[in-house]
């Protein structure tokens, strides 16, 4: 269902959120019409997939019936998932908005709005609820109840009605006083946790509780405190724990005084506590920064003879500077000796040579470069990660097949060939070219502005979904990947030029499989593919 009157007035506008995927615009009909008369909804969807975001907005005809529209549907059940549905609002003052914990279990945003109307004009109420997947939420079919998690959330207008609420301190819902606090940005909540909250571990099972509340709190006073057991992937067992203090400098003062330090027999490790989010930044960013370092002192050096030990390849190196590792590349040979199999380790006649500086790196890769040992000439590169060197790889390969379609012409437009001699009074002179009529360019079966607003690998994606079917129609299954491939090397804008013109597609598609059997003249497996 469709409606395409544009919303004027922004008090008779609602937002809805928290919306499964499977909802249509006909389910939110069936519902907002009980309240008024709907005059607009829109559900919107990614530009590509055309999935639901999960968020939608609805117009009603009159002020009065949006607003009871947003009270009567707030917190509705909905195929698998409570709407939270909104007054419409430009410009939400942070300030304004609550966090409330301590629910009862039946609470609802009904409970919320009720209760929480009193103190001045509410824009949002929410309640939160046990999440289901993806797959859940789009496979429902029935709408069982959730789990509440006991918090949620409430909007005011206004900072001065929220704090009126915040002074109280707790407020009476259902019998049961929940607590209320100014609503914490995630990001702001973690810097608050990680200067009052420690992650300590360096201790074994033998530590309870009461012995880690005893111990921590010489130093300050704690509002909290857990001891933890889990065991990691290969099922070794992990005890760590968590301390809270009220004051953020007792926690400083208990990292400067056991952090790495051996106390009651357990030498302390000891840092702020971090969100797994941030420290998954934090491992990801070190890790960078240590690839960027090996870059500059790691060596790959290939030609080593195959009975070379790393010990003989580190005292050759050894006169460059020093170095920190060293590891030659070796493969799992199986042989049987008396009906028995052995394994053993063969030498790939490569290997990595670590320096501890870059200095010492540059200076064996010169004195390495060309070098024999053994009568067999060494290769020295500065060590890559395998994604950037498959990446290099790649992109030589590209280039290398761009410069054969160049060699034979098959880049750019081929200049139209003279006629052949004709026959009569135009034997021996050109036959007259006939001027072809253009082809109209065909609309994209892509949205242009969101395409050139995506990053440039969502770009080659885009384009390559959209080439794929039209290289199949010219090729066969077995190569139309690999000429996809191909074609996706061209410039963004020539492609998508490309694509308005199902002709010059076709020019390529032949182009390209020119290109191929040229490539495998010596393979003929290789060569089967093409006439497939």
């Amino acid at each position: 269902m469709n409606f395409q009157g544009k919303p004027s007035n922004p008090d008779t506008q609602l937002f809805i959120g928290d919306l499964s995927p499977s909802v249509v615009e006909a389910d939110l009909y069936s519902l907002a019409s009980r309240h008024g008369e709907v005059i607009y909804i829109r559900i919107l969807r990614h530009f590509q997939t055309k999935e639901s975001l999960g968020i939608a907005f609805i117009t009603f005809a009159q002020v009065q019936q949006a607003s009871e529209g947003r009270k009567a549907l707030n917190g509705t059940l909905l195929k698998g998932s409570y709407l939270r549905v909104a007054k419409y609002s430009r410009e939400r003052d942070p300030e304004a908005n609550l966090f409330i914990s301590d629910l009862p279990e039946n609470a609802t945003a009904k409970d919320l709005d009720e209760v929480f109307s009193n103190f001045g004009p509410i824009l949002s109420s929410k309640v939160s609820y046990s999440s289901r997947t993806q797959d859940e939420l789009k496979s429902s079919t029935n709408d069982k109840e959730l789990k509440s998690n006991r918090y949620g959330y409430v909007q005011f207008e206004k900072k001065d009605q929220a704090q009126k609420v915040i002074a109280l301190g707790k407020v009476d819902i259902l019998g049961t006083k929940a607590t209320v606090q100014k609503f914490i940005p995630a990001g702001q909540r973690e810097n608050l946790q990680w200067k009052n909250n420690l992650y300590i571990r360096g201790f074994g099972e033998n530590m309870t509780s009461e012995s880690l509340r005893i111990i921590f709190t010489q130093y300050g006073e704690i509002t909290s405190h857990a001891v933890m057991h889990t065991k990691d992937f290969k099922g070794y067992d992990r005890y760590f724990a968590y301390v809270c203090y009220k004051n953020s400098e007792d926690a400083q003062k208990v990292i400067s005084l056991l952090n790495n330090k051996t106390e009651h027999g357990i030498l302390w490790y000891i840092a702020p506590h971090q969100s797994r989010s941030a420290r998954k930044a934090k491992l990801i960013q070190d890790y960078r920064k240590k690839v960027d370092e090996w870059k500059r002192r790691n060596l790959f050096i290939k030609g080593l003879p195959l009975m070379l030990t790393e010990n003989q390849l580190k005292e050759i190196c050894m006169d460059y500077g020093s170095i920190t590792s060293v590891k030659i590349l070796k493969t799992e040979n199986i042989v049987y000796h008396n009906n028995v199999a052995k394994q053993e380790l063969l030498s790939k006649g490569s290997g990595f040579v670590c320096f501890a500086t870059p200095e010492s790196a540059a200076l064996a890769m010169t004195g390495l470069k060309n070098k024999k040992i053994e009568e067999k000439t060494l290769f020295v590169h500065l060590w890559k990660p395998k994604e950037e060197l498959i990446r290099d790889l790649n992109v030589l390969k590209m280039k290398k097949m761009h410069s054969q379609m160049m060699q034979y012409g098959m880049i750019y437009p081929q200049m139209m060939a003279r006629g052949t001699p004709g026959r009569g009074k135009f034997r021996g002179e050109p036959m007259p070219l006939v001027p072809m009529k253009a082809a109209e360019p065909v609309k994209l079966p892509f949205e242009t502005q969101g395409f050139y607003e995506s990053k440039p690998e969502v770009q080659k994606r885009i384009l390559g979904e959209n080439l794929y079917p039209l290289v199949l129609e010219n090729s066969n299954k077995k190569i139309a990947g690999k000429i996809t491939g191909m074609l996706l090397e061209i410039d963004i804008d020539a492609l998508v030029r490309l694509l308005k013109n199902p002709i010059e597609i076709v020019q390529k598609v032949k182009e390209a499989v020119e290109v191929l059997r040229k490539a495998w003249i010596n393979n003929p497996e290789a060569l089967s593919l093409l006439s497939e």
